[in-house]
């Protein structure tokens, strides 16, 4: 893992407060770094490698995951992150384990008046604000793992921001 090319990449990519060999929820990671979406909503970034992804180890990130995402949670905004590990060997059997929050959706209706008459306008939005993504990059191999999702948007932006920074 370069370090330094991954944090020229952050800092390009509008990443702030990139630290490193840092700790978030007593939690070691190799870098970590924030950004704000919408002004008020903010996002982090952690990374972690690890040279050897075996299921022992990926529990223990998979608990860590947990743990970060439900104190992350909250009834309004909440804070949002993605996890990434990047190893130089991992099991593929692995692979299906590899998964992040689950964003669950609501649909909302609202009415405005348009005229003379009322429009109803939906919207999708989170029922919880917060919550995380989790990917890992193999580096040898030059393959992702982890679910990138369609919704909500933010997610999949920044999931996919993350392996344009890391490759």
């Amino acid at each position: 893992m370069n370090t330094k090319e991954i944090i020229i990449n952050l800092q390009q990519q509008g990443w702030k407060n990139i630290k490193t060999n840092d700790s978030y929820y007593n939690h070691q990671f190799d870098i970590i770094a924030m950004r704000r979406h919408l002004l008020f909503v903010q996002w982090f970034a952690f990374i972690k490698y690890i040279p050897t992804l075996d299921e022992q180890q990926l529990q223990k990130e998979l608990k860590i995951f947990s743990e970060i995402n439900q104190k992350s949670k909250s009834i309004w905004i909440g804070k949002l992150f993605v996890f990434v590990i990047i190893t130089s060997k991992m099991n593929q059997k692995l692979a299906s384990k590899i998964k992040g929050d689950s964003f669950p959706m609501q649909i909302n209706a609202y009415y405005t008046q348009s005229g003379s008459s009322p429009r109803m306008n939906l919207f999708v939005g989170r029922i919880n604000g917060g919550g995380g993504n989790l990917l890992v990059f193999d580096e040898k191999k030059k393959q992702w793992y982890g679910e990138i999702p369609n919704y909500p948007l933010d997610v999949k932006k920044y999931s996919l921001q993350m392996q344009e920074i890391i490759q």
